[in-house]
C-alpha cells in the first residue's frame, strides 16, 4: 500500500522517476511540427507530461528554449524561483488559487528563463500533482541545468537557494527520454 496520496498518484498513473526530480509521464507530443524562429530544427507544436512531486523533491535550475507552462491539479503548491534579466529573484506559486491569495492555478515561464521549483508548503506527507506543457513541445537538447557556481558567479546575491535547489548527482544513471520535460 502507498504510504500516501502522493505514492498513490504515482502508482494509478504509472508515473516514472522524473530525470530533474519528482515524476512524470507523458501525455502528449503533438503530431504537428513547427519551426521555431531561432533555427534549431523542427519541433512538435506542444508536449505535455504529468508530475508529482512529494516531500524533498526538486525541479533543480534549468532553463529552456521554450515556454514552460505549469498547471495546478491537486494537493501542495509549487513555488517556482525565477531569476529575472536585471538580476532578481522572482517567485510564483502555481497552486489553488481559491485557497491561496498567492498561487495561481497555472503559470507561465517564458523561454530561456532560469528557474527552479519545491513543494510551497510541505510536510513528511506532502506531495503536488501538476501537469506542464511546453510550446514548441520539449526536446533534450533546448534545456539546460544550471550549475551552482555557474549561477552564483552571474547572481552572487542568490547564492543559498541556487545551490539549495541544484541538481545533485544520482547514486545511478538515468537514460535521458526525449518525452520528459
Amino acid at each position: 500500500m502507498a504510504r500516501n496520496k502522493g505514492e498513490e498518484l504515482i502508482k494509478k498513473l504509472n508515473l516514472e522517476p522524473h530525470p530533474y526530480g519528482g515524476y512524470y509521464r507523458p501525455l502528449h507530443r503533438s503530431v504537428e511540427c513547427v519551426a521555431p524562429a531561432d533555427g534549431r530544427g523542427p519541433r512538435s507544436a506542444t508536449t505535455s507530461i504529468y508530475l508529482v512531486m512529494q516531500h524533498g523533491d526538486i525541479d533543480p535550475w534549468h532553463r529552456m528554449k521554450s515556454e514552460e507552462t505549469f498547471f495546478y491539479h491537486k494537493g501542495c503548491s509549487l513555488r517556482l524561483y525565477i531569476l529575472t534579466d536585471d538580476g532578481k529573484l522572482d517567485s510564483r506559486v502555481v497552486g489553488d488559487g481559491m485557497s491561496y491569495e498567492d498561487a495561481s492555478f497555472a503559470v507561465v515561464i517564458p523561454a530561456n528563463t532560469w528557474f527552479a521549483g519545491e513543494l510551497a508548503h510541505e510536510d513528511a506527507d506532502s506531495y503536488g500533482f501538476f501537469s506542464v506543457s511546453v510550446s514548441p513541445g520539449f526536446d533534450f537538447s533546448d534545456s539546460e541545468i544550471g550549475k551552482s557556481d555557474m549561477l552564483c558567479e552571474l547572481y552572487p546575491i542568490h547564492s543559498e537557494i541556487l545551490k539549495r535547489l541544484e541538481l545533485k548527482p544520482q547514486p545511478e544513471s538515468q537514460d535521458k527520454d526525449e518525452s520528459a520535460e
